[in-house]
């Protein structure tokens, strides 16, 4: 029975070299995940609480981003894994950090495929796409809390901008709600 070859001190040290970029692509993909859920959680709640359909845009788009980013720390994490298993097994020149090698084994589709990225970006996406559909609607509605932001969403997406309530002299919004125009006898005024 034969054991995993011998290891001088060099071949270690290369070892811990490439568990150190392995382990760095690993804490950024963590890390990512984490602003996408931040970010993705901030802008589809503005979207769906202001039906503002700009927002979740704004949000899917940086969903799309942080997927791609994610993606690509983790084919350089498998591909230094890749580079880690001929290391340990003594088939690579020490200190060699070159992955080229392995590029044809770590495909773009595995890595999109992968749990990782699609059973975390896939419920975000849905997310982003239930908050534009319930913004959109509220918009359609009239349900809307409209202001400055909102004037840019209307430009952005080329939707007709309501007449009626766009004038803040009709409308004072308090706690999210829309109120009618304010007559000096509500304010308790003559």
């Amino acid at each position: 029975m034969s054991g995993p070859p011998h290891l001088d001190d060099d071949q270690r040290k290369h070892l811990d070299f490439i568990q150190a970029v392995i382990a760095r692509m690993s804490g950024l993909s963590s890390t990512t995940k984490g602003w996408g859920v931040a970010v993705s959680t901030a802008a589809y709640g503005v979207s769906a609480a202001g039906s503002i359909p700009l927002f979740s845009i704004l949000g899917l788009t940086a969903v799309g981003f942080l997927c791609y980013l994610d993606c690509r720390y983790l084919r350089e994490e498998r591909l230094f894994r890749c580079l880690y298993e001929d290391a340990r097994h003594g088939r690579l020149e020490v200190y060699s950090m070159d992955r080229s090698a392995y590029l044809a084994c770590c495909t773009w589709s595995s890595v999109l495929k992968s749990w990782s990225v699609v059973g975390f970006y896939t419920p975000l996406a849905i997310a982003g796409g239930g908050a534009l559909a319930w913004s959109l609607v509220r918009l359609a509605e009239g349900q809307a809390v409209l202001g400055p932001i909102h004037r840019i969403s209307f430009r952005f997406l080329r939707i007709a901008e309501p007449t009626d309530l766009s004038r803040s002299s009709d409308i004072a919004v308090r706690g999210g709600q829309m109120l009618g125009s304010l007559s000096p006898s509500h304010l308790g005024t003559k």
